[in-house]
């Protein structure tokens, strides 16, 4: 960096109301002049050299039966109230690994009360491109991030379920 350079940080919000709108004044003085816009990570991507792991961990997570069918007791009963009140049907979460059912559930929960992750970041995407200026933001591969999933122990899985289900509990803006 040099002596004549000037770095804006600018937070973002990681989670909003999908379609809100915003006042882009600032952010729109920001942007004149500037060389390049850096987002976050905000978007999956499957490489094709790794498009055999991620359909073999993606296979690896899916399952015949519903998730809950795999629980018992006060277990079952707080995933089935999640899903539930997500508005989701048992065969929604066909899926084996409680990491995996926790991900899933939080996302139901999310388009169910209107909030989104993406929202905020394509319209500084648009607001850069509007005003010409390059975009850099990262994608990661989805095949790595599913064999993750899968690598996950159990245990640590079943924590982030519970922490869904409370989440889903709470209701938004709840912790």
């Amino acid at each position: 960096m040099d002596g004549d350079t000037t770095v804006y940080v600018l937070g973002t919000p990681s989670i909003a109301p999908k379609h809100q709108a915003w006042n882009t004044v600032i952010f729109d003085k920001r942007l004149q002049g500037a060389s390049q816009v850096i987002l976050p990570f905000n978007g999956l991507k499957v490489h094709l050299t790794g498009a055999p792991g991620a359909v073999v961990s993606y296979l690896r997570l899916k399952s015949l039966k519903p998730f809950e069918d795999s629980l018992e007791g006060a277990a079952k009963a707080r995933f089935i109230a999640a899903r539930t009140k997500v508005g989701q049907p048992a065969d929604h979460y066909k899926i084996r690994h409680p990491l995996a059912a926790g991900l899933t559930l939080i996302n139901d929960d999310r388009d169910r009360t209107g909030l989104t992750t993406a929202d905020p970041t394509k319209l500084i995407s648009y607001l850069a491109k509007r005003n010409h200026v390059r975009v850099v933001q990262r994608s990661y591969d989805l095949g790595p991030l599913l064999a993750q999933i899968v690598r996950t122990p159990q245990a640590a899985g079943q924590a982030c379920l519970e922490d869904a289900e409370r989440d889903v509990e709470a209701g938004p803006g709840g912790v």
